[in-house]
Parts: C-alpha cells; sequence; structure tokens
C-alpha cells in the first residue's frame, strides 16, 4: 500500500482536492501518484511540463494529470515510469524498481475494475514496454557480442604474426600455438553465429514492437470513443499511421493550449493542416472531438479552409460528423456543411470560385458555402455575382441571417 503524504488529513496530498465517488482500485492508484508527486515535492503544472520534457513525443497536460490523481483517468504505463525517473533524478538515487512494480500492479487492479476495454490497453501498454525492455537488453548482448568477436580476431591476427616470427621455435611450441589458433577460430565462430541471432532478434522484436505500438494505438482510440460514449468513425482513417500521426498532433495542440502558448498551437495545427493527408485530417478531427476539444475541431477546418486546394475540400465533408447536446438539450450535427461553410466564410477567393463551380457541376448542396459567401467584402460579393455563382435573392436571404 502506498504512502500516504500528509498525516494531518490521510489519502490527501497538499493542493490537491480529497477522493470522492471514486473506486477502491482507482483510489488506490490515485494515493499511490500523489504520494509520488508529494515526494516530487512539484505543482502540477511543472510536473506535468517535467514529463512532457522527459518524452516530447507523448506529452502529458495538467489536465491530463489532474484527473489522473484524482481517479477519474487511468494514466500510461509510461507515466509512472518517467514520475520515478524523475524522482531519481532529483533525488539523486536509483530508480525504485520495487515501487515501480507496486505501481504496475495498482494499475493493473485499476484496469480490471474499470472493464475488458481498459484492461486491455493497460496490458497492452505493459506488453509494448516489456518488448522495448527485451528489445534494449538484446541489443546489449548484442554490442558485447560484437566487442568480443573483435578482440577474438585481434587475438586471431596476433597469435598468426606470433607464429610466423617463431619459425625458428621448436616443433612442440609451433604445435601449441597451432592448437591455440584453431581454439580462437571456433570461438569466433561461435560468436559470429551468435551475432547473426542477435541481429535477427532484434529485427524481429522492433517489428513485434511495430504491431504491438499500433493495437496500442487503436485500442487507445476505442478507450477514448468509449469514455465519450461516441460512434466508431465507420470508414475512416483506417490506417495505423494515420492515427498514430493525428493522435500525436492532437496531444501536442493540447498540451500547447493548457501552456498558454496558442501561437505555437495555431502554427503546428496550421502546418499540419496543410501537409497531412486527407485521412491524417479526418483521424484528427475525429481525435479532437473524442476527446471533447470542440473548439480545435473548428480550427482545424479553418486551417484546412484557408490552406487547402479547392478540389480536395470535396473529399474531407467527414470531419467531425459528431452529435452532441447543447446547454438547451438541443442535439447539433457537425456535418460536411460546416467544412464547405467555413471555406465559404475564410479560404481565398479564387479558390472559393473554384470550390462553388466544383459544387454546382457535381450537383451538391452550396447552402451553407452561399450563407457564408454573402457575408464576404462587397467586392468578393460582386465577383461572384458577376460569375453566376451567387445571385441577388442569395444575397439577400444571407446578408443578415444567422446561420442555421
Amino acid at each position: 500500500m502506498p504512502q500516504t503524504p500528509s498525516q494531518s488529513e490521510p489519502g490527501r496530498a497538499r493542493g490537491l482536492a480529497k477522493l470522492t465517488g471514486v473506486e477502491a482500485a482507482h483510489e488506490e492508484l490515485a494515493l499511490y501518484l500523489r504520494s509520488l508527486k508529494e515526494r516530487l515535492g512539484m505543482q502540477s503544472r511543472d510536473l506535468a511540463a517535467a514529463l512532457t520534457t522527459m518524452a516530447p513525443t507523448d506529452p502529458v497536460s495538467e489536465f491530463q494529470l489532474s484527473r489522473c490523481l484524482g481517479g477519474k483517468q487511468i494514466p500510461k504505463l509510461s507515466l509512472i515510469s518517467r514520475m520515478h525517473q524523475l524522482l531519481a533524478q532529483r533525488t539523486g538515487g536509483d530508480l525504485d524498481e520495487s515501487g515501480l512494480k507496486a505501481g504496475r500492479v495498482l494499475m493493473f487492479a485499476a484496469a480490471r475494475a474499470t472493464g475488458p476495454l481498459q484492461d486491455r490497453a493497460v496490458k497492452l501498454e505493459a506488453a509494448l514496454e516489456d518488448v522495448g525492455a527485451q528489445r534494449a537488453e538484446t541489443a546489449k548482448e548484442l554490442s558485447q557480442l560484437r566487442e568480443g568477436l573483435k578482440e577474438e580476431q585481434r587475438r586471431l591476427q596476433g597469435l598468426q604474426q606470433e607464429l610466423r616470427r617463431r619459425e625458428g621455435r621448436s616443433d612442440h611450441e609451433r604445435q601449441r600455438m597451432s592448437e591455440e589458433q584453431e581454439e580462437t577460430r571456433r570461438r569466433i565462430t561461435a560468436l559470429e553465429d551468435l551475432v547473426r541471432q542477435h541481429e535477427a532478434l532484434l529485427r524481429l522484436m522492433q517489428e513485434e514492437e511495430g504491431h504491438v505500438k499500433a493495437m496500442v494505438t487503436a485500442t487507445g482510440k476505442e478507450v477514448e470513443l468509449w469514455q465519450k460514449r461516441l460512434p466508431a468513425p465507420v470508414g475512416q482513417a483506417g490506417a495505423s499511421g494515420d492515427i498514430r500521426a493525428a493522435a500525436q498532433t492532437a496531444r501536442a495542440t493540447i498540451a500547447l493550449r493548457e501552456r498558454g502558448n496558442d501561437a505555437a498551437a495555431d502554427d503546428l495545427l496550421a502546418r499540419y493542416a496543410k501537409e497531412a493527408s486527407p485521412n491524417e485530417l479526418v483521424a484528427l478531427s475525429w481525435e479532437y472531438y473524442s476527446l471533447g476539444r470542440q473548439l480545435e475541431g473548428d480550427r482545424l477546418r479553418h486551417a484546412i479552409a484557408t490552406t487547402r486546394p479547392a478540389v480536395e475540400l470535396l473529399s474531407l465533408g467527414n470531419l467531425g460528423p459528431i452529435s452532441f447536446s447543447s446547454s438547451r438539450q438541443r442535439t447539433h450535427v457537425y456535418g460536411p456543411e460546416e467544412l464547405l461553410r467555413t471555406a465559404g466564410a475564410h479560404m481565398p477567393i479564387s479558390e472559393l470560385v473554384l470550390l462553388m463551380k466544383l459544387i454546382k457541376e457535381a450537383g451538391r448542396s452550396s447552402r451553407g458555402v452561399k450563407c457564408s459567401a454573402a457575408n464576404r467584402p462587397r467586392a468578393e460579393v460582386r465577383q461572384l455575382l458577376e460569375l453566376g455563382l451567387l445571385t441577388r435573392d442569395d444575397v439577400k436571404r444571407w446578408k443578415t441571417s444567422r446561420f442555421p
């Protein structure tokens, strides 16, 4: 059982709310994490930043950390490892292997108490850590074998040189050195065989690690959808690489927002919107919506509308078609119209002209685009009127109306 950091109020670390309404397994894990935080002596914001610095590709936000410390969310296994590593760095001591093992046990128990989906996610994370550790150990053994092989090859070369220098010596001495050469050659052959086997093991482990990573990503996606009670995005972003890239970008932009660095987040989102594949853009949109970040989804649509060519927008209609309830308990749906509406308001006029022509030729609804375009600057509206892409009735209908 983890030690509680405060004797005056058991189960509560300084600056953290008291645990209420949390299942026993989740409470034990939260208390364990709180005890680690207390030993680190860091505020949540500083701790989240330090943990992110240790693994920039897997950032930890203050919000995520607070939910884990409150027993509301099960963290990744890597979070526990990083916290122990950070503690060892700050105290100048060795890694607390027994404490790390205890944390993993608590994590497994909390995952089992949550349900089979979360249980699978944590087991896959453990498998990924294990195969990574095995790969590192195999790489270390391979390095040692290669050094041993080089040493034996140097020894053989020395014996050959020594034998040539001792041509006038006795037959007995020459026989002894010849036997030593043969023994060295046998060791070299054995070492070469072990090197080849370890190289093959490393290749297999790297492939295995890639498969496990893909399963971890896919399972994590399902966990997020389950937690948010969202439907699975059928037929969208099926490639695991697209999902991984989108998940990393979503975590990175959210972490930057929560640290108050909006400019960097906007720049990252703009570059991703401009360079990513359509599947990656759809995957990123779903990441934001599954994490409850509708505003980031809006920002993504704006970035796409201002950076992508018109012809691509027609294939990006599935950016977050998700239902949610407003404060008035009315259900709204973000569908293909949302991206086109955003494009009508913000994309360059030359691309907007092409987009509206493509929509017209394809016989698709242009209601949202016309609604937004009618509220653009007067000179641009006049250009659209002259090209027959807008009518004066469209302008009258949409100029003063709010978006339906």
